[in-house]
């Protein structure tokens, strides 16, 4: 997963978030701080999934 963050003041709440969401499955994720998001999003998440 690549996380990207518009501010690097919401690391903290992004990595909350994901320990949240995902509880004990962790999968592997880069989070990248840019500058503006496209529409004013915060927060944008690319996800790549393997399906056996």
């Amino acid at each position: 997963m690549r996380v990207y963050i518009s501010d690097i003041k919401l690391w903290d709440k992004v990595n909350e978030r994901y320990s949240i969401f995902f509880e004990d499955h962790k999968p592997v994720r880069s989070i990248i701080p840019t500058r503006d998001l496209h529409f004013g999003c915060l927060i944008e998440i690319e996800a790549t999934a393997i399906v056996k």
